[in-house]
């Protein structure tokens, strides 16, 4: 994998790449999301652990169980507090915000989550495919089964 994409927070504290595409993208609702985002959703892409580096900086982690009932870990930046990525309980993968990256247009979203907690103020994009809350566990399997796929590809 050569493509690599880069980010990082407002204050450049803090640094990371990863390489490849993103294993799922998607805008969630939910209303933890929205209150660690500050607006109506989060922007958010799964990209693979295995291919993620930090570069430099750390982050401080704030913990709680979100909407689905999970444990969620929000990472900030400890200078500026902006949100850059996050740890759930999804092995091998690393919940990055999109908007932390140096290059947000990059990131587009093939999905909506917790639509049910999306604020009356807010517009949902109805090309999307909408989930009223979580998208299912046989959903994430195929996701994790092809992300597997692609790293055995990429070990050739």
């Amino acid at each position: 994998m050569t493509d690599s994409t880069s980010g990082g927070c407002a204050c450049g504290a803090v640094r990371y790449r990863f390489a490849g595409e993103p294993v799922v993208t998607y805008k969630c609702y939910c209303t933890h999301c929205q209150r660690a985002g500050g607006s109506g959703y989060l922007p958010i892409m799964w990209v693979a652990a295995r291919y993620f580096d930090v570069l430099s900086g750390e982050l401080r982690f704030y913990y709680a169980e979100g909407d689905a009932g999970r444990k969620v870990g929000r990472g900030f930046c400890t200078e500026c507090g902006s949100p850059v990525y996050g740890e759930i309980k999804v092995p091998g993968i690393v919940p990055v915000i999109a908007s932390s990256l140096d290059d947000p247009e990059r990131y587009r979203a093939s999905m909506q989550i917790w639509t049910g907690s999306a604020r009356s103020w807010d517009v949902l994009d109805p090309k999307l495919k909408s989930y009223e809350t979580q998208f299912s566990t046989e959903e994430v399997r195929e996701w994790l089964d092809a992300l597997r796929a692609r790293n055995r590809k990429g070990s050739d």
